[in-house]
């Protein structure tokens, strides 16, 4: 990434339309709403050659224009280019977001091509698709980090220096580890080694006929059934009654209790050896 970025500057001072070519890059079309399933059918120069958020965080340094905002990226197995929303800002940058629950507008109790192609808009609530989570995370060594955030208004992470999923055949098996943070380990414990399940796919490790997924409303790598489901049923404080209610989402982990139901919540992934090259 350090050897591409001198040769775009280099150009730059050789070259008087470089620039112009900076300009088209970062336009502010590439911040417009767009569904995760579409693909830009007109991706910027060189959009190919970037394969996470975490490879366009120096050209944006360099031309003043880091911010958190839809950008296209091309893992190395994806046939095509997608969108994706990468955060900037949070702990150094250079994060892709796979997940990311902030209102409740939208459904996550759904089928398995659902979860398999993703749904949602990238720069507001939606799941990245597992096809694409897989692509990105099988090109490198990737860490995943997990934002909380509660309707009294505080905010817990929970970062897994490993992270990647299997592909289809292994029904995306789910491998994490090395957990640090302050939500607590709601994930690795448990859920290692998981394979997704959503309403019409039954791939928990219950050996009964128990659902996890149709139980707690929501596609996640159960096991029997979790000890977190971040895409569970969104409820708002006045919906929600416990117990009552049932299941929401929730990370037992940081409030040690099943019944609640949790405000924000966001997935992202960066390459484990990231750093800026600035």
């Amino acid at each position: 990434m350090y050897c591409r970025l001198r040769l775009v500057i280099f150009w730059c001072i050789v070259l008087p339309g470089c620039l112009t070519y900076i300009d088209v890059f970062t336009d502010a079309s590439l911040i417009q709403h767009v569904d995760v399933g579409v693909l830009r059918n007109d991706p910027p120069p060189a959009a190919a050659n970037f394969e996470d958020c975490s490879e366009l965080y120096p050209l944006l340094y360099w031309t003043n224009t880091v911010h958190d905002g839809v950008y296209p990226i091309k893992p190395r197995s994806s046939t095509d280019h997608f969108d994706v929303f990468c955060d900037m800002t949070t702990d150094g940058g250079g994060w892709t977001v796979i997940q990311k629950r902030f209102s409740g507008r939208l459904n996550f109790d759904r089928y398995w091509a659902d979860y398999n192609k993703g749904f949602g808009n990238v720069e507001g609530e939606h799941w990245l698709g597992l096809d694409k989570i897989h692509n990105l995370t099988a090109q490198n060594s990737y860490e995943l980090y997990v934002e909380l955030g509660d309707f009294e208004g505080n905010f817990a992470h929970a970062r897994y220096d490993t992270f990647n999923i299997g592909d289809e055949s292994t029904d995306y098996t789910l491998h994490i580890g090395g957990y640090s943070g302050d939500a607590g380990d709601s994930l690795e414990h448990y859920h290692n080694g998981m394979k997704f399940s959503a309403r019409d796919a039954d791939r928990d490790n219950d050996v009964g006929t128990y659902h996890c997924a149709q139980f707690h409303s929501g596609g996640w790598w159960y096991n029997a059934c979790a000890a977190s489901s971040l895409n569970g049923p969104y409820y708002q404080p006045g919906e929600y009654h416990g117990s009552d209610t049932g299941y929401g989402m929730w990370w037992y982990a940081w409030k040690h209790e099943h019944f609640y139901t949790l405000k924000t919540t966001k997935m992202m992934v960066r390459p484990r050896n990231y750093n800026r090259n600035l």
